[in-house]
């Protein structure tokens, strides 16, 4: 079964650190993690009693052990757990699939799923055609497990 720390850790490779640049419309962004898009993470007070204290430095965010756990968490809960990552048995499906949702969205990765699982099922003689509606259930997770198989 697929890992979510090794998805995390190739995906948030490239979400970068700390910024807020005034032009980018998710403002204020830590790995990724837009305030703007999510005003209520829990690594938000860190970040802003950092700020306060003065002691605000990119590096010390990077190594604080309670803001990791916080976004790992973040981004199990949010994208990971959706899309039902621990129940897919190939690796690099589980990770691509985790990375379009975390840069598309959970609903457009569940549609470019069963979309897929819709093109390669042989003609409806591995499963019948899946119904587009982004949705990660049962009957997804079924399909790309007999699909895996074959």
């Amino acid at each position: 079964m697929a890992q979510f720390f090794k998805a995390f850790e190739r995906t948030i490779r490239m979400e970068g650190g700390y910024s807020n640049d005034p032009m980018d419309r998710g403002g204020e962004t830590y790995i990724g993690i837009s305030r703007v898009f999510n005003p209520h993470w829990s690594g938000w007070p860190i970040i802003d009693r950092w700020k306060s204290e003065g002691r605000f430095h990119q590096a010390q965010l990077s190594t604080d052990p309670v803001l990791r756990v916080q976004t790992r968490l973040f981004y199990k809960q949010s994208y990971w757990d959706p899309l039902q990552g621990d129940r897919i048995k190939d690796e690099s499906v589980a990770q691509e699939l985790f990375d379009t949702a975390v840069n598309m969205g959970v609903h457009t990765a569940g549609v470019f799923l069963q979309e897929s699982l819709n093109v390669l099922n042989r003609n409806k003689t591995l499963y019948p055609d899946m119904i587009v509606d982004g949705l990660v259930g049962h009957r997804t997770m079924a399909a790309l497990e007999i699909l895996l198989d074959h």
